[in-house]
């Protein structure tokens, strides 16, 4: 019941305890995600995940190669792409 989460300069792993409770925590970050994305968030279904490929910009704070590097474009599954 794991859901793993993948960002620029980290990667996290949540573990639910049961199907359902994994479900709620799919929701919830599908809802904060369409919210900081500006949309309605309008009840989410567990099945849905985030877009893979997105633009964004990001500023780097963890990896002393690109510290304080600010990147923006594409985006592949939470990597810099492009």
């Amino acid at each position: 019941y794991a859901i793993k989460i993948i960002c620029p300069e980290e990667n996290f792993t949540l573990v639910a305890s049961t199907p359902q409770e994994k479900n709620k925590w799919v929701r919830s970050l599908n809802k904060a995600v369409d919210q900081v994305l500006g949309g309605a968030a309008q009840g989410s279904s567990p099945g849905v995940t985030a877009a893979m490929c997105r633009k964004a910009s990001y500023k780097f704070r963890a990896d002393e190669r690109f510290r304080d590097a600010q990147y923006t474009g594409g985006w592949l599954v939470g990597r810099v792409h492009g």
